[in-house]
């Protein structure tokens, strides 16, 4: 993978190979995690799981935190990217290392599972709790799935993703917050009904040690982005990328069906007090090169 780390107005861009994580023996259920009022996909006869498969459906993790959890241990933190005084070369050594410590943090329990189709299912987590946002369900193009709960982001137009794309291709995402976001979520999704939101009266400030995730997903074939050859692919319940060849209004009126996505970028932001403005964002893009295969 190549990453890409944002910090305040400055940019590196470093070639990473991602620390695998091994496989999690409990991968059972955890309704501790995954049980609330709020909707987990677009609920309409097109986007709704057999009884044979809905074991396997996405499921929204929304039992927040009530209150703010113990801090755990940062491994990124140990390495000390802001310390005044580096020179570009240690600093440039460092980022690398800082979002390195950040992809392990976020693969931990998330992936080595019996299929790739399981992994990052927070609701099998036993090692670290993930959480999701509500209210991304209700939108017949852009709602979530049921498959993995991914929703519709930004479509890659022609050429955008390689020179040999030749058409444009949809893009799908879904993102998680760590317990210490979540608690801050869910101040504002208290859950006691579906409909139940705070809105807030001030600015929010997510606190020290909150980490984000996003995995995005493109319907782009290897033939197309021969880059993508090896990434980690999905079945996603969507409608057909055909349809992104035509406008959003008939978009609305395309029926979902089971589509195969590749992993093509996976985005992680943190709040690090030792920041200058304390929020850090990298982006991993995926390659397939060498060794480099699957979330590795």
């Amino acid at each position: 993978m190549v990453l890409r780390l944002f910090i305040i107005l400055s940019a590196v861009c470093l070639v990473a190979s991602c620390i695998p994580s091994k496989e999690s023996a409990d991968r059972t259920f955890r309704d501790d995690l995954c049980v609330g009022p709020y909707p987990s996909y677009w609920d309409h006869p097109s986007n709704t799981p057999a009884a044979s498969t809905d074991a396997r459906a996405f499921h929204l993790s929304q039992n927040f935190p009530k209150s703010l959890p113990v801090k755990e241990a940062l491994p990124w933190k140990n390495i000390r990217l802001f310390e005044p005084g580096l020179t570009q070369v240690q600093r440039d050594v460092r980022a690398k290392q800082y979002l390195e410590a950040l992809l392990a943090y976020v693969k931990e329990g998330n992936v080595g599972a019996k299929s790739v189709e399981d992994d990052f299912d927070v609701c099998r987590n036993h090692r670290r709790d993930w959480f999701h946002v509500p209210w991304m369900d209700a939108n017949p193009s852009l709602g979530r799935e049921y498959m993995h709960g991914l929703t519709r982001e930004l479509t890659a137009s022609r050429k955008k993703l390689a020179p040999t794309q030749t058409e444009r291709e949809s893009t799908w995402a879904v993102g998680m917050y760590n317990a210490t976001g979540a608690y801050t979520i869910g101040k504002i999704f208290p859950g006691k009904n579906k409909l139940d939101v705070a809105i807030p009266e001030d600015n929010i400030r997510f606190h020290d040690g909150t980490v984000v995730a996003k995995l995005l997903f493109t319907s782009a074939s290897v033939a197309a982005v021969p880059y993508l050859d090896g990434a980690p692919q999905w079945t996603a319940n969507i409608p057909d990328p055909g349809c992104d060849k035509i406008t959003v209004c008939e978009r609305d009126e395309c029926a979902r069906s089971p589509h195969k996505l590749r992993l093509v970028q996976l985005d992680i932001a943190v709040v690090d007090e030792d920041a200058p403005l304390r929020w850090v964002f990298g982006t991993f893009v995926y390659v397939g090169t060498g060794s480099n295969k699957g979330w590795d």
